[in-house]
């Protein structure tokens, strides 16, 4: 079962101990719209966001690739563009034992 992204966010930022205005703050959003992903009223966010709110979050990189497919899962049907580097980590994320036998 995939997770989905509002609560994968609400976990994680309550994981870390971060109140949503503390991490709207940092991030550069207003915390009412942190609130409205958090739950489920909002699409998830642009990529750069999602990307600030996991090194806000000091995620390690399975968190952020995590975050990252729940965003690419959510926007099914739509053109989801991705940055090279966060493109090889779905691509990691998803075939991980291709990656591993090419190693």
């Amino acid at each position: 079962m995939r997770e989905e992204f509002p609560a994968m966010l609400r976990g994680f930022r309550e994981r870390a101990g971060r109140s949503r205005n503390n991490l709207a703050q940092e991030v550069g959003v207003d915390p009412s719209y942190l609130t409205r992903i958090e739950h489920g009223d909002r699409e998830p966010p642009r990529l750069h966001i999602v990307e600030a709110l996991a090194r806000a979050l000091r995620l390690p990189l399975q968190d952020t690739n995590r975050l990252l497919v729940a965003v690419a899962d959510s926007r099914s049907g739509e053109s989801f563009e991705v940055h090279a580097p966060a493109e090889k980590a779905l691509d990691v994320f998803r075939h991980p034992f291709a990656y591993a036998a090419a190693a």
